[in-house]
């Protein structure tokens, strides 16, 4: 198997609100086991058990996730990054983690719309579709 040994890090908004499909990350996760790799996808690992409005306790286990995460980015092979014209502040932070500890990291921006210029500032490549991200870690496993 091509991706025997090797783990797929699953970056991107990870709410679950009625705009932010997260079926993309099923699908990609679906491909990714069929190759052999082993995937991490974040939106799945959290569930927050106190209430959104202790402020205080947000910013401490926001902290502990965002330090989670850079670990299990770091220790992964890939990373998938899906962009979409909803930004969020952790996303631009996973981008600038791969950027700085140059780990291996593909843009998906799969919008009707052309991607924005900025996303061509973090230097990783740009792809239009799931399926193409996952042929490009293909091509560098084989």
């Amino acid at each position: 198997m091509i991706g025997y040994g090797k783990i797929v890090f699953l970056a991107g908004l990870i709410d679950l609100g009625q705009d932010n499909d997260q079926s993309w990350k099923s699908h990609v996760t679906m491909e990714l086991k069929k190759l052999g790799f082993s995937v991490i996808n974040p939106a799945t690992t959290f569930v927050v058990t106190r209430p959104v409005e202790d402020d205080e306790y947000l910013i401490e286990l926001g902290h502990k996730i965002r330090r989670i995460n850079e670990y299990a980015m770091a220790n992964s092979d890939y990373i998938i990054a899906r962009i979409t014209e909803r930004m969020s502040v952790g996303t631009v932070t996973e981008l600038m983690l791969c950027q700085r500890i140059g780990k291996k990291c593909i843009i998906v921006w799969d919008s009707d719309a052309e991607p924005p210029l900025y996303l061509f500032t973090f230097e990783l490549p740009v792809v239009r579709s799931f399926d193409e991200a996952i042929d490009y870690i293909i091509l560098r496993e084989e």
